[in-house]
């Protein structure tokens, strides 16, 4: 109902604005993340998501949005799978 809302209120669809809630959804969850697994670095990962949330809702019309969000998902996604990746245990081959 928010998002609809919003829409409206932007007078723009629905595709359009959803990168901007979706960036904050994703900052929630690494900050929840980095409580419930102990990892502070992940606060900095949510605090990159909050802030793109904005830039995204504000680049909603112009063509380059595409770019920056394929930009964020490689920078705060990929980056923090790299790390976890790195530090998890190495697991054993099955015999």
């Amino acid at each position: 109902m928010s998002l609809y809302l919003g829409a409206r209120l932007l007078d723009a669809p629905i595709a359009i604005i959803m990168p901007a809630p979706a960036a904050v959804t994703m900052g929630l969850v690494f900050f929840v993340s980095s409580f419930l697994c102990g990892l502070g670095w992940l606060r900095w990962i949510a605090l990159g998501w909050w802030l793109a949330g904005p830039l995204l809702l504000f680049l909603r019309q112009d063509p380059s949005i595409l770019l920056v969000v394929a930009t964020l998902h490689i920078s705060l996604l990929a980056f923090s799978g790299l790390v976890l990746l790195r530090r998890s245990a190495p697991v054993a081959a099955p015999a």
